[in-house]
C-alpha cells in the first residue's frame, strides 16, 4: 500500500483518545485501539512574518545569516537561504560552518555558493519551511514517479529532517542594520507550514519540485499527498523556470534540501540498505513530529475522528491477490480461515482490496510491516514504521525475522523476489498465533 498514506494514518485511532498499534503481516493490518492515550495537542498556525524592514539608523533588527539548522547530507535544513541565477546562495560571517556543494546538492542544474557577509534584499520571500526536491538535477536516475520513493522517502524524510531543526530562523544576535532594507514582496500573506508537535520548529508547508515534470504517479497517490499537505503552495518546473529566467532573487526562511544521491554518497546506512531517508529517520525526534501532517491529511480527506469503541480490536486484511506481490492461493485461503477464527473469538474483522477503493478509503486500512519470501528482507516499510515509532514484524513463511537477526545482514537481501511476481508463502498457524499474542498484549 501507499507508504506516505500509511505514515499519515498509522495512528488514526489516537485522535479518538486511543492508543493504536498497527501490525501488518504481509497484507494483514491489526489495529489495537485502547482508550488510554490522551493524544497530542496542536498549536494554531503562526501569524504572517514578512520581515519587511524599513529601519532607520537607530533601530535594532535581526540581520539574517545562513545557518545549518539540522538534518544530514541529502536532507540538510538551512535557515536563511537565497537563490539567484541558478544557485543557492548562503551568506554568513563564518562560511566555514556551512557544508560545501557536494554535501548538499548533486547534478549540474542547481549550484551552491557561499559568501561572507550579509545577504541582499530579495525580490520574493518564502516564509515558513520549504522542501526542495533536487531530483533530476543531473544525469542520475530519479524516482519521483514512484509513490514510495516520492512520499515515504523524499517527503517523509524531509519532514523528519525538518523536525530536527531548532532555534530561531534568524541570526542569534540582533544587529543594527547598515542600510534601509525592504523585501519587495512576500510570496504569501501568512506563514506557510504548521507547528511541528514533536520537533521544535515548523513542519514544512511548501514544496518545490524544480526539475521533474513527471512526479505524479499513475495511481494518483503523489498528487493526493501533495494536495493534502501543501495545497496550492507548490512550485513546479514551469514556475521555477519563470522565476529563474526573470532573474528574480528568492529568499527562503527555512529550506530543507532533499537529494537522493547526496544521501547515498555521504551516509553509510543509506548506501547499505538502499534507503535514502534512513539517515534522516534515525535523527527524527520522539513520537509526534508527524502528527501535524497526519492531522492535515485526515482533515483534507474528511475522515471522521470519532466513534471508536473503547478497547476495540480491529483486524484488517488488505488483500493484494490482484497484484504482483501476492500470496500463494492456499496461503491466502489460510489467511481467510485465520480471520474467521479471530471473528469467532470476538474481534472485528475487515477484508478489503485496495484496487477498488478510493484514496480516502484506502487510508483507513494502513500497514506498517510486510511479509517477504523466505530469502528476502527489505527495509522499505520497516523504515517508515521506525521513524513513526511503530512495532514492526517481518514474517518469512513459517518464522518471524527479528530485528537482532536482520541487523546482522549486509544490506537488503533478495530484492528481486518481490518485484518478479514470485508468490509469497505464509503459514497460517504462525499468523494466527502472532495476532493472538498481539491482541492479548494490548488488553
Amino acid at each position: 500500500m501507499h507508504a506516505f498514506l500509511h505514515a499519515a494514518i498509522m495512528e488514526f485511532d489516537k485522535e479518538r483518545r486511543a492508543r493504536t498499534g498497527w501490525v501488518v503481516v504481509g497484507a494483514i493490518v491489526v489495529s489495537l485501539a485502547l482508550w488510554t492515550w490522551g493524544g497530542p495537542s496542536l498549536s494554531a498556525s503562526s501569524p504572517a512574518l514578512t520581515l519587511a524592514l524599513e529601519a532607520d539608523d537607530t533601530a535594532s533588527a535581526c540581520v539574517p545569516e545562513t545557518r545549518l539548522a539540522g538534518g544530514v547530507p541529502g536532507f540538510y535544513v538551512f535557515d536563511n537561504v537565497w537563490y539567484t541565477n541558478g544557485s543557492l546562495r548562503m551568506y554568513a560571517l563564518n562560511t566555514s560552518e556551512l557544508p560545501g556543494k557536494g554535501a548538499v546538492v548533486s547534478g549540474w542544474r542547481l549550484g551552491l555558493e557561499t559568501e561572507q557577509g550579509e545577504g541582499p534584499a530579495p525580490d520574493v520571500r518564502y516564509d515558513g519551511t520549504t522542501i526542495l526536491l533536487n531530483a533530476g538535477s543531473g544525469d542520475q536516475i530519479q524516482y519521483l514517479w514512484h509513490y514510495y520513493h516520492f512520499a515515504a522517502e523524499s517527503l517523509l524524510g524531509g519532514f523528519a529532517a525538518a523536525a530536527t531543526a531548532a532555534g530561531s530562523t534568524c541570526s542569534s544576535a540582533p544587529r543594527r542594520p547598515r542600510r534601509r532594507t525592504r523585501f519587495r514582496r512576500s510570496l504569501t500573506s501568512a506563514r506557510s507550514g504548521f507547528d511541528s508537535n514533536g520537533g521544535t520548529g515548523q513542519a514544512p508547508g511548501r514544496l518545490i519540485v524544480p526539475w521533474v515534470e513527471g512526479w505524479r504517479d499513475q495511481w494518483g497517490i503523489n498528487a493526493a499527498v501533495v494536495d493534502a499537505l501543501f495545497g496550492n503552495d507548490v512550485v513546479e518546473p514551469k514556475e521555477w523556470r519563470k522565476r529563474t529566467e526573470a532573474g528574480e532573487s528568492l529568499f527562503f526562511e527555512r529550506l530543507v534540501v532533499v537529494d537522493r544521491w547526496v544521501s547515498h554518497a555521504h551516509n553509510p546506512s543509506a548506501g547499505t540498505w538502499n534507503k535514502m531517508a534512513l539517515p534522516a529517520f534515525e535523527l527524527a525526534p520522539a513520537l509526534g513530529f508527524f502528527e501535524p501532517a497526519r492531522r492535515k491529511m485526515l482533515d483534507h480527506f474528511g475522515l471522521s475522528l470519532e466513534g471508536a469503541a473503547p478497547g476495540a480490536h480491529v483486524v484488517v486484511y488488505v488483500d493484494r491477490q490482484g497484484s504482483s506481490r501476492r500470496l500463494r492461493d492456499e496461503d491466502h485461503e489460510g489467511v481467510l480461515e485465520v480471520l474467521e477464527v479471530l471473528r469467532e473469538e470476538g474481534n472485528a474483522v475487515r477484508h478489503v482490496q485496495f484496487e477498488g477503493m478510493s484514496v480516502a478509503e484506502q487510508i483507513e486500512a494502513v500497514a506498517d510491516a510486510s511479509i517477504f519470501p523466505p530469502t528476502t528482507f527489505l527495509r522499505d516499510y520497516q523504515a517508515v514504521a521506525q521513524v513513526l515509532r511503530h512495532p514492526y514484524f517481518c514474517l518469512r513463511n513459517d518464522s518471524v525475522l527479528t530485528e537482532d537477526e536482520w541487523r546482522t545482514f549486509d544490506g537488503e537481501t533478495g530484492a528481486g523476489n518481490v518485484h518478479d511476481g514470485s508468490e509469497i508463502t505464509l503459514q497460517a498457524p504462525l499468523l494466527l498465533e502472532m495476532i493472538r499474542r498481539l491482541l492479548k498484549d494490548q488488553q
